[in-house]
């Protein structure tokens, strides 16, 4: 291995795609080993200190390593922002992660608890759950957006509802 110097004006976060170093903070600026500087993308993401990147390069994450912040970025603009619990955040490093299953990208990371890792895809907004004031039930009612999926009990299929005025009623099959 040769060994190669680059000269930068300041990195905040080091990456690695398609050969090149990224800095996504410093608005996705590329750094070619033979000197070349390229800005991949227009925004800079000052308060983080660590990064990730997909495998095809489309999807990064930004985070604060020892805090609870991160941004979803899709070609270093924002997605949205990533979040988690506060629980030991100041003592372990922010666990993220890309995967790509089945031609879909998803972050892994633990937005809930410490010990559970959601994988989420990144494409799909998570669903809003709001607590409705139905008084013709007899137990508490949720609504979500009509284009939420998630997974019930331990996994198995991926229920996928869209509706239009209407209800979706899930009964056990007899």
């Amino acid at each position: 291995m040769i060994r190669h110097t680059i000269k930068t004006n300041y990195l905040e976060t080091i990456d690695w795609l398609n050969g090149k170093i990224i800095d996504w903070c410093s608005a996705g600026e590329e750094y070619s080993l033979d000197g070349q500087k390229h800005q991949r993308a227009k925004y800079h993401y000052g308060s983080f200190d660590g990064s990730i990147t997909s495998p095809d390069g489309q999807y990064s994450f930004v985070y604060k390593r020892l805090g609870t912040k991160g941004l979803l970025l899709k070609n270093g603009e924002i997605l949205r922002e990533i979040n988690r619990s506060y629980y030991c955040a100041e003592s372990y490093e922010y666990p993220a992660a890309f995967v790509v299953w089945d031609y879909v990208t998803y972050l892994i990371h633990c937005p809930i608890k410490y010990c559970q890792l959601d994988f989420e895809n990144v494409e799909t907004l998570p669903f809003k759950v709001m607590k409705t004031d139905d008084r013709d039930s007899d137990g508490t009612t949720y609504k979500m957006d009509k284009n939420s999926s998630f997974r019930f009990g331990k996994g198995g299929k991926i229920f996928k509802f869209e509706t239009l005025n209407g209800n979706v009623y899930i009964k056990k099959q007899s």
